[in-house]
């Protein structure tokens, strides 16, 4: 059980936007289905899997995974960290990459490069972190939430906690004890981190419809989904920053 795999996480009961990822986002194509393109494209041969829900509202998203030709894994809805155990143990993966599907925009050559070095090192987490040392997963870009875990690490979490939030939140336990675990941390390669009004993460309706707009000129104009195209774009249409530090000011992560 050695092999690893990119386990998405996934579901349409979102409270801020339900059905974000089944809405059709570009020429009927959803953030889902872009995403999952994206990976892989990018890496060909991983191992991907979908983690969604048991309830029956997230049917389409287990029939979507079967036309992407990918995995699916159905668990409980708000415990989050059993649905990783358990995809994780079910296809037989020890080594773990996690992604929120609401990171369409994910920096894919950031996600290569992390998943090399997690085949190299024996970290219980590895991630991306700022020049601060802030966490990834706690910006609000949107790029670089890229979390690797193990699944014996995922266990022994589930075993030294019941508190909530350590369900709910996968890896929130992991890198906050790192007298517990060990981590690594990745520097991002970037100079858009030094910015502090940038949001690309999509889960209000405004995240959406800035997300979309972006997205499409992208797509019609043969633009590559790199950050440094995704910052041009923005650059080129300040407006969008103002809608952009609301939505991080009413989203606190």
């Amino acid at each position: 059980m050695n092999q690893v795999a990119i386990i998405i996480q996934a579901r349409t009961g979102s409270s801020r936007l339900p059905q974000k990822m089944v809405i059709p986002f570009f020429e009927q194509e959803t953030i889902l289905d872009i995403l999952l393109q994206r990976i892989a494209t990018q890496i060909p041969n991983a191992k991907i899997i979908v983690a969604t829900t048991d309830h029956a509202q997230d049917d389409i998203i287990a029939d979507l995974c079967v036309a992407h030709h990918v995995s699916c894994f159905r668990g409980s809805e708000t415990d989050v960290l059993a649905r990783f155990i358990g995809a994780a143990e079910t296809y037989q993966v020890e080594k773990i990459v996690r992604i929120c599907a609401d990171n369409l925009f994910l920096d894919t050559q950031a996600l290569e490069r992390i998943v090399r070095q997690f085949h190299l090192c024996d970290a219980d987490y590895l991630s991306y972190q700022t020049p601060a040392g802030q966490p990834a997963i706690l910006t609000h870009f949107g790029l670089w939430a890229i979390e690797c875990t193990t699944l014996s690490a995922l266990k022994k979490v589930a075993a030294l906690t019941d508190e909530v939030l350590y369900h709910e939140h996968v890896t929130n336990y992991l890198y906050t004890h790192p007298e517990v675990f060990s981590i690594q941390w990745l520097p991002i390669q970037s100079d858009i981190v030094q910015r502090d009004n940038v949001r690309l993460t999509i889960d209000t309706i405004d995240d959406f419809r800035l997300a979309q707009a972006l997205y499409t000129y992208l797509q019609e104009n043969d633009i590559a989904c790199t950050p440094e195209n995704i910052i041009s774009y923005l650059d080129a249409h300040p407006a969008l920053y103002a809608s952009m530090e609301a939505g991080i000011h009413q989203n606190k992560k």
